[in-house]
């Protein structure tokens, strides 16, 4: 089927042409396409071995570049990252590994919550029992006026040393609570 004119298609700025049957593409289009140089193909059409099927604008068959260049190169899965040529391959890769370490950076954080917060109610307990144990001293310290013998001295003392422990530990407990609540 003919025909009438050049047909643009849509591929750019006049990039491919179709002539009567057959498909050619601007100098431009051709040497991405088949990925040489533009000079190469100019060069090549000098020196008699690529035919141009148009001169104004210079174009190529599709079928001319088959012959002179063999099949059109896939495109390239290089990517542009900070001026250097990277393969996309390499590029996906390091992204994996990246989200792999942040996973297990993930996991890990979880885990210190957890210990955070056993620590936390192992805190709380044990001053619990501290206070417990303190109310039972002060009870019988009020409704005994016994005088203690020297081995219950030594374990009255002990549960003051102990009370003044835990009215430590209770202070660093309020300062634990403070910071986590501000998390």
């Amino acid at each position: 089927m003919e025909l009438i004119g050049d047909i643009r298609s849509s591929f750019g700025t006049g990039s491919v042409r179709i002539q009567g049957t057959r498909m050619a593409l601007t100098i431009s289009a051709a040497a991405r396409q088949w990925r040489v140089g533009r000079e190469t193909l100019y060069r090549r059409q000098l020196a008699g071995v690529l035919s141009f099927a148009t001169t104004d604008p210079p174009t190529v068959e599709t079928s001319e570049m088959r012959r002179v260049f063999g099949e059109p190169k896939p495109k390239s899965d290089h990517a542009v990252v900070n001026g250097k040529s990277t393969t996309l391959a390499r590029v996906n890769a390091v992204s994996d590994m990246l989200k792999a370490e942040a996973e297990c950076l993930k996991a890990k954080l979880v885990t210190i919550k957890q210990e955070l917060d056993a620590a936390h109610d192992d805190a709380r307990k044990e001053h619990e029992r501290w206070l417990d144990l303190q109310q039972l001293v002060e009870s019988r310290a009020s409704k005994s006026t016994l005088v203690f013998e020297p081995g219950e001295a030594v374990v009255a003392q002990a549960v003051l040393a102990a009370q003044q422990r835990v009215k430590s530990e209770a202070g660093k407990l309020t300062l634990l609570e403070k910071l986590r609540l501000k998390k």
